[in-house]
C-alpha cells in the first residue's frame, strides 16, 4: 500500500480496512465523492514526509520574531 499523502489518504485506508468504504458504495451506488473528499482533507492536511525516513519533517514557524524549525526554544 502506497504511503499516505495526508490526512484523506490515511481516512481511506482505515475505512477501507473496516468495510465502511464498501458499506457507503454500496449504500450510495457508489456516488458518495469519497475521491473528491479524500484530495480536499490531503491538500488541507498534508503530511510533509522528509525524503525515505517516514518522519514529517519539521514546519518553520515565526516565533517572537526568530524563526525555529520545529523546536520550542
Amino acid at each position: 500500500m502506497p504511503k499516505s499523502r495526508g490526512l484523506g489518504d490515511s481516512i481511506d485506508k482505515f475505512t477501507t480496512a473496516t468495510g465502511i468504504k464498501a458499506a457507503v458504495n454500496k449504500a450510495t451506488g457508489g456516488g458518495c465523492g469519497c475521491n473528491k473528499r479524500k484530495d480536499q482533507l490531503n491538500n488541507m492536511f498534508p503530511y510533509n514526509n522528509s525524503a525515505g525516513t517516514g518522519k514529517s519533517a519539521p514546519k518553520n514557524r515565526v516565533v517572537g520574531g526568530i524563526q525555529k524549525n520545529g523546536i520550542q526554544q
